[in-house]
């Protein structure tokens, strides 16, 4: 007798924490639900960090953070949505009660701009970003490319990935030499073609370019501005065991 009592003790506390914990469980389901209902938690006011190109009112557009809108509303349909923003590579809400919304984005930067024909900045990954030249100083070299008509969002060329994948190599191959290209382009061959400033000076290779090749290019031009038969104008790195400099002409 005394086993079926503790069994049946046993049973009854189990189904009470079950209870408990089911009660539990649904209150902080529509916890977020109920206090949205409230006044107090109303968007009064939100935060933007982390942006240099997008405005405060054009991330709230962006999320469609509508007036009435509360706290506790679901961020994720705001983040989905400012992801989808060409500018913006990542995203994260935090709420700060009463009414504050505070959104810290990770935005995509220009690297280069693409001629299409009008100037347009680029991202690393080809994405097109809507940023006015007029309005925001950019300094960035111009990749002489073909859109793809199709896409309206991803310059997704061919040739136009090829350049984007070999400044972002020079990036960690030579970062000085990066900043100092004005312009690249591809040859008929489908080399690659980039004109430098300060020197100017227009340096060929084929991709990928490594950093002993490129090194072995800058050696070569410095030793013909110390030669001093005649301004250089090119560094051809496109032969094997060999660089080539031209002295005193244009190509």
């Amino acid at each position: 007798m005394r086993p079926a009592r503790r069994r049946v003790r046993w049973l009854g506390r189990f189904a009470f924490a079950l209870l408990v914990s089911s009660a539990l469980w649904l209150l902080a389901r529509q916890t977020p639900r109920l206090l949205g209902r409230l006044a107090l938690f109303e968007l009064q006011s939100f935060e933007v960090t982390g942006t240099r190109y997008l405005t405060g009112v054009q991330v709230a557009e962006a999320a469609g953070v509508t007036d009435g809108a509360s706290l506790w509303d679901d961020t994720g349909e705001w983040e989905e949505r400012l992801r989808a923003h060409p500018l913006v590579e990542a995203v994260r809400i935090h709420r700060r009660p009463p009414g504050t919304l505070l959104f810290e984005i990770d935005e995509n930067t220009p690297v280069a701009f693409v001629a299409s024909p009008t100037l347009e900045p680029i991202a690393r990954d080809g994405r097109l970003l809507p940023i006015d030249p007029a309005l925001h100083r950019l300094d960035l070299p111009v990749l002489r490319a073909s859109l793809d008509p199709a896409d309206e969002r991803f310059a997704s060329s061919g040739s136009l990935r090829i350049l984007l994948e070999e400044l972002q190599r020079l990036e960690s191959v030579d970062a000085e030499f990066r900043e100092r290209i004005s312009e690249a382009w591809l040859t008929e061959r489908g080399d690659v073609g980039i004109r430098l400033v300060a020197p100017a000076v227009t340096f060929y290779w084929r991709a990928p370019l490594g950093m002993r090749r490129l090194a072995e290019g800058m050696s070569a031009l410095t030793h013909a501005f110390e030669a001093e038969r005649g301004t250089p104008t090119e560094v051809d790195l496109r032969y094997a065991d060999q660089v080539v400099v031209r002295v005193g002409r244009t190509r």
